[in-house]
């Protein structure tokens, strides 16, 4: 690779003659070149694209890159297994993650934001109107068309989890209810499950936010490579009291461990597709408990790289609570957010 010297040729030649007076072709004290220290300074990168020199020290260390105009000088001596950051050589141990210096920056997808930090939630979240149900039960959200193997992109990373509930009962009921949340996600290769906590005394107008410890339902355990439709099942539940909720949650945890679950209390992940719909089922005891949200959404493989950029849709459900025809309706907010590496470039 051809490197810039921006080293004014006076400095050069003040150095080089300083060099050659520490000690002659032979002797004691003749100058020990680090590599690449043949003329007695070396260039050394101050920044991406930018470069200065380095004086090449009698006892074979270098001095700090001199970077003129530039920001401050940057030091050899960040030590890094198998070399040292900054001695403009990519060594064993380097790589473009712990030592962009050396080994230059790492490539980024382009679709979806990078992999570092990707586990915490985003600070930003835009709406995605698209993926809103808009009253259907059942329905399929598509893409954009930017399927990984259009890009370059690896596989998406993905977490989801719901982000609050919104009950109304638009005046007409004046009591208050005891409500759960169970949502189950499959990709076809693997499932999970999230239980909310139960919330009581629920009255017309609330607005419930769910931490996210409790509410995760897809990447519990860790941001979940997802490649295939992600079919999504949301309900929520009645609790007739605080004991049929509690006999529901022990029942899905039972049904979870006997199917190899991992994560809990609140939620669990399984390694086989379609257990989660199983340990959902279990939920429902015969104690006269009621769904009165359910809806299914199915995410379509091409919408899921977009997904790691932070999106909130909403999951929306009304009807008739009683023979007087009142009406409720039921709003859950979802996020979700992720990461993709760069595909290797081709060697």
């Amino acid at each position: 690779m051809m490197r810039r010297l921006l080293a004014p040729l006076g400095l050069l030649a003040t150095v080089v003659t300083t060099a050659l007076a520490c000690g002659g072709a032979s002797g004691q004290d003749q100058l020990v070149m680090p590599p690449g220290c043949e003329a007695g300074v070396r260039d050394c990168q101050c920044q991406p694209g930018e470069y200065g020199t380095q004086a090449c020290r009698s006892d074979g260390t270098l001095g700090a890159c001199n970077c003129g105009n530039l920001d401050a000088a940057i030091a050899v001596d960040a030590p890094v297994e198998g070399g040292t950051c900054g001695d403009f050589v990519c060594n064993v141990g380097e790589t473009c993650a712990n030592c962009s210096r050396d080994c230059g920056v790492c490539p980024a997808c382009d679709y979806a934001p990078t992999c570092t930090g990707a586990v915490a939630i985003p600070t930003m979240s835009t709406a995605l109107a698209s993926f809103n149900n808009n009253g259907q039960q059942v329905y399929t959200s598509l893409g954009t068309g930017k399927a990984p193997a259009n890009t370059n992109c690896l596989d998406p990373k993905l977490r989801m989890r719901l982000r609050k509930l919104t009950v109304t009962y638009n005046g007409q009921i004046t009591g208050t209810e005891n409500l759960y949340c169970s949502i189950h996600a499959s990709d076809g290769a693997t499932s999970e499950i999230a239980i909310t906590p139960l919330l009581t005394g629920v009255k017309d107008g609330d607005v419930h936010p769910f931490d996210p410890t409790t509410s995760l339902f897809w990447g519990q355990t860790a941001l979940h490579t997802t490649v295939n439709n992600l079919t999504i099942s949301y309900q929520c539940i009645e609790a007739t009291d605080n004991s049929s909720y509690t006999k529901a949650l022990q029942a899905a945890s039972d049904a979870a461990i006997k199917a190899g679950g991992v994560a809990g209390p609140y939620g669990w992940a399984f390694g086989l597709g379609g257990v989660a719909a199983s340990v959902a089922a279990a939920l429902i005891p015969a104690g006269g408990d009621k769904v009165w949200l359910d809806v299914q959404q199915t995410v379509d493989a091409t919408a899921l790289l977009d997904l790691t950029n932070g999106r909130i849709w909403e999951i929306q459900q009304n009807g008739k609570s009683n023979s007087v025809g009142t009406r409720w309706n039921y709003t859950l907010e979802i996020e979700s957010w992720g990461c993709a590496d760069a595909r290797p470039s081709p060697l």
